[in-house]
């Protein structure tokens, strides 16, 4: 009887294992699908966003080579068609990536499945979920601009009723014609996005360079202070060497010689670990801060101004009618006219200040105290942050064409048949545009390059402050005076400017007192 209760007390327990192996497998298995799932979509956005990026540099290339080679058979399959697909296949999968497959991949990593049916865990019941919320996101978003144009547009709209609302083939009509109105709007949420991160990348950019170029600085005082450590060096021996010769050799001075020789070679010992300290510290610094740094410093301030002198000279020409507003450009015919007066020349300089504004756009995006949190993190980055990454990434690279139509870096209408810009024809916003981007660049770039004279300025402020309160003798009074004196120096620079100001401030100090 005993044997057979402990025969079936093994099958139930050997069955439990057996379903409990079986579910953990089933959810790991469901759990990769699903990391691939999203993993995937956040590639093909990523690439999306990639391809719209190269579109201006592309697009302005070929038109150049077109020009320079004509007559050649082998490059006659460029073409403005060519383009104009190409256009409207990147910007159809950028309308496919943001209403579809980022909101897709994001409510599946909150899915969980309907509650009602049998397989609650289940792959298919959590994709049934998700289509239904990404659904009903498309069908809300397509209301929210019908309600907005229905605002905006009071006389020109169609009249709906009870019925037209419930029909579901003039609703399909509506949203795929209002989703590139939508896409207008997320484009021009774009652009006024990149207002105000490009000015501020500038700024990044020329902080890590206004961090990495004192390194040179650094480097030639520290070969001056290696050349006063070794004639202090010489100037000890010598010295001993006199006080020593000078001295008669009788028994009684023997003590007083090794006195002297003792003090010496312990001036020489403290002399010699500081000069192996300088030297450490000379090493340390490569010569990519002496030579690299500073070249690609006057490369980036060359092109931040020419980048500056381009948008001036747009608003110039849009003001005085030698140029039309970006939404008033008829079809370019590619190869029939350089877009810069300078030829080839001034084309690549429009490239290069194109990727240059993409790139300042994307450092200053991530420089925003609000969206500083999204910046990606190797080996710590989440899946729902990375989607948001790919999302704020594709918007500001759909941007891009609109913002270089809107600074005159190109005429090509880059968007193709997926967008609805009538916002580019109002001569105020694209004016405006302009001069808010000209200023904030300009402002950014002059509060940067004076800091140097400016905590230069702060320094001798400092020196003549506590040298009139040094007859008080309150080091307190003194310390709270030097930091409010540089308070303004910010981020990784502050301990080191306020160093370098302190050990300044008592050299100043020890000489004039």
């Amino acid at each position: 009887m005993s044997l057979g209760i402990a025969t079936s007390e093994a099958e139930f327990e050997s069955s439990i294992r057996e379903n409990v192996v079986r579910k953990y497998f089933l959810y790991y298995c469901l759990k990769s699908k699903m990391f691939n799932i999203r993993f995937w979509i956040c590639i093909f956005s990523t690439a999306v966003s990639l391809s719209a990026i190269l579109l201006v540099p592309f697009s302005i290339f070929s038109n150049e080579i077109l020009l320079l080679y004509s007559k050649n058979y082998y490059i006659q399959w460029l073409s403005s068609s060519l383009l104009k697909s190409l256009w409207n296949s990147v910007f159809a999968c950028s309308n496919l990536c943001i209403f579809i497959l980022l909101p897709f991949a994001y409510f599946l990593i909150e899915s969980h499945g309907f509650v009602s049916f049998r397989f609650t865990y289940s792959i298919w019941n959590r994709l049934l979920e998700t289509t239904v919320n990404s659904s009903l996101l498309v069908i809300l978003s397509v209301l929210l601009v019908q309600i907005v144009i229905i605002f905006l547009e009071k006389e020109n709209c169609h009249p709906y009723t009870f019925e037209t609302c419930f029909n579901m083939w003039s609703f399909l009509i509506t949203a795929s014609t209002k989703l590139p109105v939508i896409y207008s709007y997320i484009s021009m949420f774009g652009v006024g996005l990149s207002l105000a991160c490009t000015p501020l990348g500038f700024g990044r950019i020329f902080a890590v360079f206004n961090v990495l170029i004192p390194e040179a600085r650094i480097r030639n005082k520290i070969i001056n202070d290696l050349q006063l450590l070794s004639a202090e060096e010489m100037h000890l021996v010598k010295k001993a060497k006199t006080a020593v010769s000078n001295l008669k050799h009788t028994p009684f001075v023997e003590e007083e010689m090794n006195v002297i020789w003792l003090s010496c070679l312990r001036n020489l010992a403290n002399l010699y670990a500081q000069r192996k300290l300088f030297q450490k510290e000379l090493n340390s610094i490569s010569w990519l801060s002496v030579v690299i740094y500073p070249a690609l410093f006057v490369v980036i301030l060359a092109i931040t101004a020419l980048s500056v002198l381009s948008v001036v000279w747009n608003v110039f020409q849009i003001t005085i009618g030698f140029r039309r507003l970006p939404i008033a450009i008829e079809d370019f015919e590619l190869g029939s006219s350089s877009l810069s007066f300078l030829g080839f020349y001034g084309a690549f300089i429009e490239i290069i200040i194109t990727l240059y504004l993409m790139l300042a756009s994307l450092i200053g995006f991530y420089s925003l105290p609000v969206f500083c949190r999204l910046k990606p993190i190797r080996n710590g980055t989440s899946m729902t942050r990375l989607i948001f990454n790919c999302t704020s990434t594709l918007v500001l690279s759909s941007a891009l064409p609109v913002l270089a139509r809107v600074l005159g870096l190109t005429n090509f209408d880059l968007l193709g048949n997926y967008s609805q810009l009538n916002w580019l024809g109002n001569i105020y916003f694209v004016l405006m545009y302009n001069l808010m981007f000209t200023f904030a660049v300009i402002c950014v770039s002059l509060t940067l390059l004076q800091l140097p004279f400016r905590l230069t300025w702060i320094l001798r402020l400092a020196v003549k402050l506590v040298a009139r309160i040094s007859s008080s003798g309150s080091a307190s009074l003194k310390l709270f005076v030097l930091n409010y004196l540089t308070k303004d120096v910010e981020g990784d620079q502050r301990s080191h400017k306020k160093d370098v100001l302190e050990e300044n401030l008592c050299s100043k100090l020890t000489e004039t007192v």
